[in-house]
């Protein structure tokens, strides 16, 4: 009875259960998950915007939430590659700061962007670029 409880109190539901294939970011739990058929593929843990979530211009450290056309990836001298999300250049999902990717998994600890999705590596951006590629992802989930 007693591991019966602990695995209950240790399992999560699924955060990709229903979403069919797409790119979901829990933003309260820092986290961006690959939904693959309604379930997860993979996850990271991510950095915010630097003001918390919300609605206002682009480049003013608010995330917003809903749902966002995914653009094609880029080179980014900034940050490695960049995925644009929305309709402008300002907000994406993207790699760590030049400046301080050395710092690797412990740039996404803390909020620090002007509203876009940070990864702590490289290679996380990486793969996210070629998945999203390779299973025609269109728009991302931010929650």
């Amino acid at each position: 009875m007693w591991a019966a409880l602990l695995a209950l109190a240790f399992t999560r539901a699924d955060p990709c259960v229903g979403l069919g294939t797409t790119v979901l970011v829990e933003a309260r739990a820092h986290r961006l998950f690959l939904c693959e058929g309604g379930v997860t593929g993979a996850w990271y843990h991510v950095a915010l915007g630097r003001h918390g979530l919300g609605v206002g211009q682009p480049g003013v450290g608010l995330t917003p939430l809903g749902v966002m056309p995914v653009g094609t990836p880029e080179p980014s001298a900034r940050y490695g590659v960049f995925l644009p999300l929305g309709d402008g250049e300002l907000l994406g999902i993207h790699g760590p700061a030049r400046e301080t990717r050395w710092l690797g998994e412990l740039s996404a600890w803390v909020d620090w962007t002007d509203g876009s999705v940070a990864l702590g590596f490289d290679r996380q951006v990486q793969f996210l670029a070629v998945w999203v590629s390779a299973h025609h992802v269109t728009h991302a989930l931010l929650r």
